[in-house]
């Protein structure tokens, strides 16, 4: 690997002077980015498992070719010893600005990890600036976004904090999978089915049609971007091999056969993710009844209950469901059903964690609305 001067610096740490150099992790500094990952962000599961977990997500579609990139500074003259990296993971969206309404690739940008030993040298400062400069550059993308629990920390870099609101609720304790399947026999003309990994591509078709009027409908003030990220059946693939790996770790490799719910007299559905290693159910795609809010509403009550019933089969497992970027419909919804199953939603803004962060292209600053900003977009 070679690199000039810009691409490298040098620290003063206690073991002495070191430099370090910038650059695209090869294939064999890809395992130690996938292992300094799982220090830092998952700790608890043994090295190796992660890192074979890595490994099998890698070969996913959505990360193949330029789908993932991997950025690191390693030690000078020892290319394997990783001190910091981070990943940046391929995004399909639709843009509306003053050009019009035009489909574009992005990527978000996730894991930036700093081995404990060599932290409070900016080493993930310098990587950042790093990354910026070949997305306005060679990488040629519009924009970038990421998801920060740090706060402000990324701010100086061009990426600008976004509202992030979610809603949440704990599941009753003493709700069975037979409460929940009576309920929702209650509504006899708004009938729900299971979703499975066959459904997901023809959903996500579907899902993209109806998006695109809505985008370019949207109510959208002068002088300011819509960025809209399209669900893509692959995202939806990359979270259900996420899901059973850690089904395979903590859960006997208990099989993800149900991935969302459709009520199809209303043209609504949900998606979801099982995130087994932070124990919270999470809708991460509603698509709603764009032409019938009402209907919407009701509909959402019964895909909530079958959302309901799968957290709970699973034994304990999970102790709330999370849904990001709730929209009036999905809050009526949880309404009635609180109302009725005997819980408060409890409305906020994703502050400490998973905060919502987008940069345009060579620090542009544009008023921005990123809609909609629900959990398939997250990596």
């Amino acid at each position: 690997m070679t690199s000039n001067q810009s691409d490298r610096i040098t620290i003063n740490t206690a073991d002495g002077t070191i430099e370090l150099v910038f650059g695209e992790a090869t294939p064999e500094q890809k395992a130690e980015c996938f292992k300094q990952a799982g220090r830092t962000f998952v700790r608890g599961i043994p090295e190796d498992l992660w890192t074979n977990a890595e490994e099998q997500l890698d070969l996913l579609p959505l990360l193949q070719g330029k789908g993932c990139l991997h950025w690191c500074l390693y030690k000078a003259g020892t290319p394997k010893e990783i001190v910091s990296s981070l990943r940046a993971i391929r995004r399909e969206l639709l843009i509306r600005d003053a050009q019009g309404v035009r489909p574009e690739t992005s990527y978000d940008i996730c894991f930036v990890a700093t081995d404990e030993k060599y932290r409070g040298h900016g080493l993930a400062s310098f990587l950042m600036r790093k990354v910026a400069e070949w997305f306005d550059g060679p990488g040629a993308v519009p924009l970038t976004t990421l998801y920060t629990a740090v706060g402000q920390f990324y701010v100086p870099f061009g990426w600008d904090l976004l509202p992030a609101p979610q809603v949440s609720f704990d599941l009753p304790p003493d709700v069975s999978r037979g409460i929940l399947q009576r309920k929702r026999e209650e509504s006899p003309s708004l009938p729900t089915r299971v979703v499975g990994p066959h459904d997901v591509a023809d959903l996500c078709s579907r899902d993209i049609a109806q998006l695109r009027p809505q985008v370019e409908a949207y109510d959208l003030a002068p002088d300011t971007s819509l960025v809209s990220t399209l669900p893509i059946p692959e995202q939806f693939e990359w979270y259900r091999g996420l899901a059973k790996l850690q089904s395979d770790s903590w859960c006997g490799g208990r099989e993800i056969a149900n991935v969302g719910a459709i009520c199809d007299a209303a043209d609504t559905w949900m998606l979801w993710h099982h995130d087994l290693r932070k124990k919270e159910f999470k809708i991460s795609r509603v698509k709603p009844n764009y032409g019938d809010h009402e209907q919407t509403k009701q509909a959402l009550v019964q895909l909530l209950l079958c959302a309901m019933e799968e957290a709970i089969s699973w034994e304990a497992t999970f102790e709330k469901v999370v849904i990001w970027d709730p929209n009036p419909e999905v809050i009526g919804a949880l309404e009635i059903l609180g109302r009725d199953m005997g819980f408060t939603p409890k409305s906020e803004m994703r502050v400490g964690t998973n905060h919502t962060s987008l940069r345009w292209a060579k620090d542009e600053k544009r008023q921005t609305v990123f809609w909609p900003n629900e959990y398939y977009a997250y990596n």
